[in-house]
Formats: C-alpha cells, structure tokens, sequence
C-alpha cells in the first residue's frame, strides 16, 4: 500500500520529483567516472608494476654468510611470496652447450615452486632439468623439450676441470619476467656447482664420482670406472697409498649427494682387489657398491648403520649461503622487508624503490583529487536533499493529514516518505550508472588503445554496490528528516490549511 500511494505521490509532483532525481543524478554520475578512471589508470600502474618480478625482488648486496635461522625467518614471514638460497656470485655461472654455440658466463639461479618468473611453466624437480631465459635459449638454439649440456669448469693446481652434466630443458622464461641469459636450476644443483668449483666431488645423480676413506686416511675425487667383477675394487696406486691400503685391506667407498643444502654423505664398505699404476685417480668398483653409491645419489636411503662420524671425510657438511633470492608478496611489502633484512640481518638490500615510490605518489594524488570532489560533492547533495525534504513537507500536508486520517501510525508516514526518497534514489543511480557505462566504455575507446589491456576506466561490483549504498544512506537520512518534520503535523491542522 506504501509503495503504491508513494508512487502516485510521485507522479502527482513530477517537477518536484524530476528535480529531485535529476540533483542525484548531476552529482553521482561525475563522480563515478571520475572514480573509474582513478581505479583503472591505478590498476594499470600497480598491474604493471606487480607483473614485473624485478619491482617484488629485493637483491642482496655482496655476499653474507646467511645460516639457517634466516631461511627459517623468511619462510615463516608472510610478506615473503617466495625465497631460495644462492651460492656466491663467482660460483653461480656455468657454460651452456646447445645446438648453435656454446653460451658462457651464463647465470645459475636457484628455482622452486612459486618463483614469481616461472609462472606456469614447470619448475625443475630434479637436478638433471632445467628451465632457460628467451635469450639464453635464442642464443645456443635450445627450446622445451631438447637437451642441453652444462658445463662447470674449475682450477686444480693450475690444471682446467670441466664437468658436463646433460639436462632436460622444461620450459622457458619469456624475456619480459627475465632479460638476462639465465639457466634455472635446483638449488641443490647450484650448491653442488660451488662445492665442485671448492675442491669437492660434483655429487649430481647419474654421475658415477665417489671418495673412498681408510681408517685414518681420507682420499677425494675418485671417478668409479665401472663394475668389475667380483667383490674387490681396483684403486690406482696414487689412491692406495694415500689411503695406506695394501690388497686385501678393507676401506669405505663414500657416495655422496647434496640434499637441501647439505652435502650427506654415505659409506659404502668394500676391500681393496689390486692396485692399478696406470689409472690415475679412477676406480673400478664392485657391482654391489656401484649400485648402493648411485642408489644414493639419487635419493635412495644409505645402506651404513654405523657411526658415520668415525669415519675421516664421511661426515655429512652444512655450510652457510651467501645470497638469497628474495621476492615480496605485494608492492606495499617490499620496502618494509627490505628494511627489516637490513636491521635484523645486517645485509645491504636493493629493490625498486623508485618505480614503487612513483606509484604511490600517483595513487595518494589520485585519492585526495577524488575524495576532495566526493565530499564536497556529497554535502552539497545532502544538503540539497535535506532542504527540498523539508520544503516538500509542506506541499504534502493534505497527503499526510488523510494519512493520519486513514489511521497510519507516524511511523508508518515516515516509512512513506522513505519509499519515496528510495524510489527517486534508485531511478536516479540507475541513470547515472547507465552513462556511467557509456562514458567508461567511451573513455577505453579514445585512451586505452595504447595500454596491455586497453582499460583506463572501470569499476568492480563492489564499488558500484557501494555507492549505491551511499547514496541510499543520504537520500534516507534526508527523507528521516522531513519524515520528523511531519510527524510534528496533527490531522485537523494539515486539514484547516488546505485551501479547496
């Protein structure tokens, strides 16, 4: 019954109403395309900002000795989107033979679930695959799916080392996340590279490189030959006396491999066959032993039960980290992450400050233009709304006195008056919403022909819901007003003023 007589109220005062809509209308649509472009020019910049991982990274300046507690710290902090150990600078290159050329100096990055330049292309599971930049792949002609050589080259007694470990290319980067000639790797592969070029075996699966260890003597650097036959190995004559090993003597075989960051190790006990004075630094082992120290390296389980410790160069190693690959969930993260890795840590970061400072000036600006024009816009409404409410009063006497007369409560005359104020409100944001549309698409048109996603204007549901909802609240709030007005009019007082 409200709706209905508010409606036919409504018509019955048509200038009184379209000026009321039509004032609703001048001051929420402005504002609405005002707040479009605000949302889609920030969304542009923060899109583009966030997109590019080099604006979420924090680099770390120099080389740091960073322990277990850091690693620990970053994975339990909720700012951090994703974290990986690095090796020192001068160890983390290697060489890349592909089907072209050779690319050398190549950078070794640290990868895992969550890298921010992956995405969606496969992350390295194991240390035989690997992912390559755009311009490392163009370079050597590699793409997913081929084999590729790295090669990891050192100095021993002024004597050039090479190994050269195939693996897998599962994917590539495309040069917009990465622009440098880069290979993506376990961080295991990468801890096994430094260890290699620090004098260690290169323990990588498949490749058959041990150490072996008599009761007080430690020998590293054995290449296994292959199985021979038999229960008895083979050692070079440099190898066994270095040992202190006569045939028939028993010593370990130690496998080894590189597990989160730790070189573990595992003896493998086997005796000494015959001496070969031709096979320098290389062995001839058992089946049973080759098997066990390959198993090993590939993640099976160590066949030792005994105390490994008591065995000389048998003890599983830790050592530091230099650097770390460091990236923030967020743009408003990364400076304050990057402070407290300096405070907490004493390491000197870098990060795009620049680009992010820009984005919030831009933002901050943008926000006061918008909220500036929104309140003074909004006041001016209610005001507006307030005054024509409380005129409209007295044009309404007769209405509300047969209101009374009929034996409507004075709440119930209020909720009149609401429904009315919620009618013109609602006509009026459909309105403003509808050249809103045309005025945003317009806006896209003319402007976003030169941007990614060719949006310079738009608003979610949820601003548009809350602007309703605003507008609501003023328009009722208003209509409360005249409706306290009204309830001060007795029956037979709005009837004596009506003139007939």
């Amino acid at each position: 019954m409200l709706w209905k007589l508010a409606c036919s109220d409504l018509r019955k005062d048509r200038k009184v109403s379209f000026c009321v809509a039509v004032s609703i209308f001048a001051v929420v649509c402005p504002l609405m395309l005002l707040y479009s472009l605000r949302v889609g020019i920030l969304q542009g910049i923060e899109d583009n900002l966030v997109n590019d991982p080099q604006n979420l990274e924090i680099r770390m300046i120099g080389n740091s000795s960073l322990n277990d507690d850091f690693f620990a710290w970053l994975g339990s902090d909720r700012r951090v989107s994703f974290s990986a150990p690095l090796t020192r600078s001068l160890s983390a290159v290697a060489d890349l033979r592909g089907k072209k050329r050779i690319l050398t100096g190549a950078e070794m990055l640290p990868t895992g679930n969550g890298d921010p330049l992956l995405r969606d292309i496969p992350v390295p599971v194991s240390q035989h695959e690997a992912v390559l930049s755009a311009k490392a792949a163009s370079y050597i002609g590699a793409a997913a799916g081929d084999t590729v050589e790295i090669v990891i080259t050192r100095t021993v007694n002024d004597r050039r080392e090479a190994e050269r470990i195939p693996v897998k290319v599962t994917g590539i980067v495309p040069e917009s996340l990465s622009d440098g000639k880069s290979v993506f790797l376990t961080p295991d592969f990468i801890t096994a590279a430094e260890r290699y070029r620090d004098g260690d075996t290169l323990f990588i699966s498949g490749m058959s490189l041990v150490s072996a260890s008599s009761d007080t003597a430690y020998a590293g650097e054995i290449r296994a030959q292959g199985a021979g036959s038999g229960n008895a190995a083979v050692l070079s004559d440099k190898t066994a006396s270095a040992l202190g090993l006569r045939p028939g003597d028993a010593f370990h075989v130690i496998a080894g491999r590189v597990n989160d960051g730790t070189l573990e190790k595992c003896p493998v006990e086997t005796v000494l066959g015959s001496v070969d004075p031709e096979s320098s630094g290389r062995a001839v082992l058992p089946e049973g032993v080759m098997k066990a120290a390959e198993a090993f390296s590939a993640g099976g389980a160590c066949p030792f039960k005994g105390n490994a410790d008591a065995i000389p160069g048998a003890s599983s190693v830790r050592r530091p980290f230099a650097r770390a690959r460091i990236y923030a969930g967020a743009l408003d993260d990364v400076e304050s992450l990057a402070a407290d890795i300096s405070e907490k840590w004493n390491i000197e970061t870098r990060t795009q400050a620049d680009a992010i400072s820009r984005a919030r000036f831009v933002r901050s600006a943008l926000d006061y233009v918008f909220w500036l024009v929104a309140l003074v816009s909004a006041f001016g409404m209610a005001f507006f709304l307030f005054g024509t409410f409380t005129a409209d009063i007295e044009r309404k006497t007769q209405t509300i006195a047969m209101l009374r007369l009929m034996g409507l409560t004075r709440k119930r005359v209020s909720l009149f008056l609401m429904a009315e104020a919620f009618i013109l409100s609602s006509a009026a944001y459909a309105m403003a919403c509808a050249v809103y549309f045309a005025g945003s698409m317009t806006f896209n048109a003319h402007f976003g022909a030169g941007l990614d996603d060719n949006v310079v204007s738009t608003l979610s549901i949820s601003h548009i819901i809350s602007g309703y909802a605003a507008v609501l609240a003023i328009s009722l709030m208003a209509s409360l007003w005249g409706a306290w007005q009204a309830s001060r009019i007795e029956p037979g007082e709005a009837l004596r003023s009506v003139r007939y």
